[in-house]
């Protein structure tokens, strides 16, 4: 009798499983519980964008650091670290500013996911020094 539970459990789990990939799981418009992409945006045409700010001096990640690609704007976290969504997937100007540090621009080609940035400072602790000003 044991064994015959046993079989009946197995064949109803094998049911509902198979009913699942059938019908789909997720519940969305579509059934697949997945939403279509744009039909004007290849699911390629964008990507994800990370990365790490840090200074070029010690290595410690800088947070609050303003990080721009193309038209999005983000800022580091308290470890230096970013995340910028949906950047489209060419060529793209990259800005990264912080007060403090000279500023780094340069172009992002279109198969680079993963920025890592090391600043350097303009002045002696983080003071600014005017220009000509001898280094101490």
């Amino acid at each position: 009798m044991g064994v015959r539970l046993a079989r009946r459990g197995t064949q109803w789990l094998a049911a509902v499983v198979l009913a699942a990939l059938a019908f789909g799981c997720g519940g969305g418009s579509n059934g697949g519980g997945t939403v279509p992409p744009d039909e004007d945006t290849p699911a390629t045409a964008v990507r994800t964008v990370t990365g790490f700010v840090g200074n070029a001096t010690t290595g410690f990640g800088l947070s609050a650091v303003t990080v721009q690609i193309g038209n999005a704007t983000t800022q580091t976290g308290t470890n230096g670290l970013f995340t910028l969504r949906d950047v489209p997937r060419a060529d793209q100007t990259v800005t990264i500013t912080a007060t403090g540090y000279t500023p780094q621009t340069f172009t992002l080609g279109p198969s680079t996911d993963t920025i890592n940035v090391r600043l350097v400072p303009t002045g002696v602790g983080g003071i600014e020094q005017p220009p000509g000003a001898p280094n101490l």
